[in-house]
């Protein structure tokens, strides 16, 4: 990894066409649930917009003046259901990106496009 300048560090681009980590696909920028190349799964959020958890927190919030101490219990409940929530979505694209690829049968193309979805995934979880 290296570092430029300030901010989290970024992966240097490679010779097999998966880019630089903080690349975009262009069509990701019209249609960020879709790849491409591919029409496979790109660039979607991992747990997507949960209008219920920002009920939730605006429910917290205001709760605040009148229960400051169990307003923070809330929220910390509330990161913790977050962060599952965001684990659990993490574990399901590893292993649908690994049944991509793992068994032998990938060609050079395949691989490459597995590549870059995998770029696409790590830069999704280092802007978390």
């Amino acid at each position: 990894m290296t570092s430029h300048g300030p901010g989290p560090a970024r992966l240097d681009p490679d010779p097999t066409g998966a880019g630089s980590l903080g690349a975009r696909d262009e069509a990701a920028k019209l249609d960020p649930g879709m790849n491409s190349e591919t029409g496979a799964p790109g660039d979607e959020p991992l747990i997507g917009d949960q209008p219920h958890l920002r009920e939730d927190w605006q429910d917290i919030q205001a709760a605040f003046v009148d229960d400051p101490g169990g307003s923070v219990r809330r929220a910390a409940d509330l990161a913790e259901t977050v962060v599952r929530m965001l684990l659990d979505s993490a574990e399901a694209r590893t292993r649908e990106l690994r049944g991509e690829w793992d068994g032998g049968q990938a060609d050079t193309e395949a691989l490459r496009l597995a590549l870059r979805r995998y770029r696409v995934f790590i830069d999704r979880l280092c802007v978390v």
